[in-house]
């Protein structure tokens, strides 16, 4: 089959006063300057064959859902398309195994809806695997685990990031999240302090009053990438993946009990990381964010 993988962009008044995108066709990923060394990631799929390749002749068209508000997987660029990690990895994917695919953006809590309906076959749009969602929809293995990361000043004295290296150190967190049980149980001998926000956590951070700052991967990744921090840090230790502190990761959601449209997406992103191509968007998005310290 032909690639037709349209991009949505935009909102306009559809049947009902329903909001939908408006199409365009595909563009090339933006230019970026080639990075001096790209981390490695991690497998997360079997190895594969092009010959073990599932039969997809039976797929006319693949139609994904995903919204157009959560930087840096599924937004709209400065330019009003849709764009990021999801919809370039699903774009990837649609080439890699030839199929018709369309992608657009609907609001979060109307895509299970729309999947169970039938006006999706998919829904690629950072869905976490929980026993909540999988009483709702079926998934695919997670393309993306969540991690944790630390970031220090540029200027930090610190090599070690495990519970030796940092005894008696001060570490910025988040109060009441994830991130600080984790700490708590992985790193005891740390003198924890915890702020309300991460705004909070960040200007401590940069003004010295703690060592380092602990908190989510791509947030991090992120924010020491961006403005705000003015070069200010960068990321170390990790990534930390465990999944009862952070959960089981991001998978593409399917219609219940839809497993051989599960396995054939499964397929197709163990194709990518073959390929290369799962790797290089990764790092595109999220450089250093999980596999990685880049400086």
């Amino acid at each position: 089959m032909m690639l037709a993988l349209a991009m949505l962009v935009g909102w306009g008044a559809g049947p009902g006063g329903r909001a939908v995108a408006q199409a365009r066709p595909a563009a090339k990923p933006p230019a970026v300057k080639p990075a001096a060394a790209k981390p490695a990631v991690p497998r997360l799929w079997r190895p594969v064959a092009a010959a073990d390749a599932p039969d997809v002749s039976e797929i006319k068209q693949l139609r994904v859902l995903t919204t157009s508000d959560y930087p840096p997987f599924n937004y709209v660029d400065r330019n009003g398309w849709l764009t990021g990690l999801n919809v370039d990895l699903l774009r990837a994917l649609c080439s890699e195994m030839k199929l018709k695919c369309e992608i657009k953006a609907a609001p979060w809590e109307r895509l299970v809806e729309d999947l169970k309906a039938g006006r999706a076959e998919a829904v690629m749009a950072g869905m976490a695997v929980t026993e909540a969602n999988l009483r709702r929809v079926s998934f695919t293995r997670p393309y993306i685990h969540m991690s944790a990361r630390f970031a220090v000043l540029r200027s930090s004295p610190l090599k070690k990031f495990d519970p030796v290296g940092l005894a008696g150190k001060r570490i910025g967190v988040v109060n009441n999240s994830a991130h600080e049980a984790y700490l708590k149980d992985m790193f005891p001998r740390s003198d924890f302090v915890p702020y309300p926000n991460d705004a909070a956590a960040r200007k401590a951070l940069r003004a010295g009053k703690v060592e380092a700052l602990f908190g989510d991967g791509v947030k991090l990744s992120l924010w020491v990438r961006g403005s705000r921090a003015q070069k200010c840090c960068h990321l170390r230790g990790g990534p930390y993946t465990e999944s009862r502190y952070f959960g089981d990761g991001m998978a593409v959601a399917v219609k219940r009990g839809n497993t051989d449209l599960a396995r054939v997406l499964d397929y197709g992103f163990a194709r990518l990381f073959e390929t290369g191509k799962y790797a290089e968007l990764v790092n595109l998005y999220l450089p250093g964010a999980f596999f990685g310290s880049p400086k």
